[in-house]
């Protein structure tokens, strides 16, 4: 087994690379076509399988976990073969022989290094089920051959369409990538990494939504950072008017806010909205963080925080990431609890908000409270 490199920072690479260019062993000396989406490289030092963006979003977890994959590399010795299995790339093979040795090939390797907790890949680490003899390897039996991707418009053809049409004439892919193109590496390609994205994350929505920690796993921690400024200004937009005039006078504008704010979040967040005497909003703070299904809230710290705020009104929130907004026993039993803590120092909860995917429950309307 060849020599184990030190891990280099992450980065993005362009795709598909070229002779010469940077990888994480060195420059590139050789590459093979294996389909759209995968090429073979090889350097003075090593070889391997580096994938795109998209091809590496398709993969399941733990499979796209190893020491390079991040940019989409999987090194010659052993990582390799988790690529080329679970994305189904001997289809591309131009020899049907070879395809099967190689896929042949491929099989035994990921056997092997299950087997022996070999160190090619985080398995040694992981606590999830091992491959037996015959068995391949976790994610493997449900692998597809990569389909290409649709053909994707030049960015040129993108922005002469913006400028002339405006950015309605864009869809959610298409509107990604003209902003990516201002943040990702020069020769990235731009339609590749907003697939990715798209294909992780659900919508356009979810992915500037998303934690910058999650989005740092796709596109790296530059980009992750330009995608969550996005996110901040969106927020800040919608944020504005809430400070400027009486928030009970435009309840859509509350709800609008919130699920810019919450719908994307992968757990549960509760967020307490802090009113001034105009019902004018003063803060936007999160008070408590969970698991997929409950975020902890503590009556008497939401109340000593509206305090030194000097608020005097609340609004409550916080979302339900199954998608279904639906107000649960343990919501209305806390905000129960909320409204009668508040009440004793003269502070109103004027509502407590559930966000669900694309939907907002009220509590007061629902007459919950």
């Amino acid at each position: 087994m060849g020599p184990r490199l030190v891990q280099a920072p992450t980065m993005l690479y362009p795709f598909p690379p070229l002779i010469g260019s940077s990888s994480h062993w060195g420059p590139i000396q050789t590459i093979a076509q294996l389909g759209r989406d995968a090429v073979i490289v090889t350097t003075a030092s090593h070889g391997g399988l580096r994938v795109s963006l998209t091809a590496l979003a398709r993969m399941p977890e733990p499979l796209r976990q190893t020491a390079y994959s991040r940019d989409g590399w999987f090194e010659e010795d052993c990582d390799w073969a988790l690529p080329y299995l679970a994305l189904g790339l001997h289809a591309f093979e131009p020899n049907p022989a070879r395809a099967e040795a190689v896929r042949a090939a491929a099989t035994r390797t990921v056997q092997v290094c299950h087997a022996q907790h070999s160190g090619c890949w985080p398995p040694c680490s992981w606590n999830g089920p091992m491959a037996e003899p015959d068995q391949p390897a976790f994610g493997v039996a449900e692998a597809t051959a990569v389909a290409p991707p649709s053909s994707q418009s030049s960015i040129a053809d993108l922005r002469q369409r913006l400028m002339a049409h405006g950015a309605e004439a864009l869809d959610e892919g298409e509107t990604l990538q003209l902003i990516l193109i201002r943040c990702l590496p020069r020769g990235a390609d731009a339609a590749s990494v907003a697939d990715a994205l798209i294909e992780r994350f659900g919508d356009i929505g979810h992915v500037f939504g998303a934690p910058r920690t999650d989005l740092a796993r796709v596109v790296g921690p530059d980009v992750a950072a330009e995608l969550d400024l996005c996110q901040a200004l969106l927020l800040r937009t919608l944020e504005h008017p809430l400070r400027q005039r009486e928030v009970l006078s435009s309840w859509q504008a509350v709800k609008t806010y919130l699920r810019a704010r919450l719908t994307a979040a992968p757990r549960e967040a509760f967020h307490v909205l802090f009113l001034d005497k105009k019902n004018r909003l003063i803060a936007d703070e999160r008070l408590g963080a969970g698991t997929v299904d409950h975020a902890p809230v503590y009556p008497r710290e939401v109340v000593r925080r509206a305090l030194e705020l000097s608020a005097s009104a609340m609004l409550l929130a916080h979302n339900h990431p199954s998608g279904d907004p639906t107000p649960s026993a343990a919501d209305i039993d806390m905000t129960r609890q909320v409204v009668a803590a508040a009440k004793a120092l003269g502070i109103v909860v004027h509502d407590h908000f559930v966000v669900g995917g694309d939907e907002v429950a009220s509590l007061r309307a629902l007459g919950l409270m």
